[in-house]
């Protein structure tokens, strides 16, 4: 039993080493920074309408989630959230 926990191990370790690495905290190139500057805003304007939109609920900016990614360039996508 403790061999198959250890063949699982190494497989998981293995397909994360061939996965390309798309993390939220990768660091936003010189280039990419307008593009994620553009994204943040679109992102933070429409968390901000939603809850000017639901005042009314008291829905608060902690029970709101959102990630938005520019795929326009696959090689560098850039995220907002």
């Amino acid at each position: 039993m403790n061999h198959n926990f250890r063949l699982v191990g190494i497989l998981a370790s293995l397909l994360a080493l061939t996965l390309p690495s798309a993390s939220a905290q990768d660091p936003v190139t010189a280039a990419d920074a307008p593009r994620a500057g553009q994204l943040q805003a679109l992102v933070d304007g429409a968390v901000h309408q939603t809850l000017s939109k639901f005042a009314d609920k008291q829905l608060k900016p902690d029970q709101i989630a959102v990630t938005l990614v520019d795929l326009r360039d696959r090689q560098h996508p850039v995220r907002a959230s």
